[in-house]
Formats: structure tokens, C-alpha cells, sequence
């Protein structure tokens, strides 16, 4: 869903369980970028990425499906 995000946005629901922020500029993502989502399942971060998500362990223990 392209809205030209350059960050997550501010007023996202904490009860989010799907984001879609595919065909957006973000410029970074970092380990705890989604520790505010706690009952998120699917993440899609396709295309225009401008810098790859930090790899880091702790994504992994989120359990979210990450489409990228």
C-alpha cells in the first residue's frame, strides 16, 4: 500500500495483526521497530525498501510472517 511512509506510522493501533507497508520508501527498520504491535501476524515490507532491516535474533521471536 504505497502512502509514502519513510517511518512506521505514529497512530497505528496496537491491536494491529496485519501491516501492510509494501511500495514505501522506509529508510530504516531496526530490531525493536514492531515490539509496539504485539499481537501482529503478518508483516509485508516488499519493494522500494531504501535499507534493509537490521537480521537480527530478536525478529525472529516476534513469530510474524515476514513478507520482504
Amino acid at each position: 500500500m504505497e502512502l509514502n511512509f519513510y517511518k512506521i506510522p505514529d497512530n497505528l493501533p496496537f491491536s494491529t495483526k496485519n501491516l501492510d507497508l509494501s511500495f514505501n520508501p522506509l529508510r530504516h527498520l531496526g530490531s525493536y521497530s514492531f515490539f509496539s504491535f504485539p499481537e501482529l501476524q503478518v508483516l509485508d515490507l516488499s519493494r522500494k525498501i531504501k535499507q534493509k532491516a537490521e537480521r537480527k535474533k530478536k525478529r525472529r521471536s516476534l513469530g510474524v510472517k515476514l513478507y520482504a
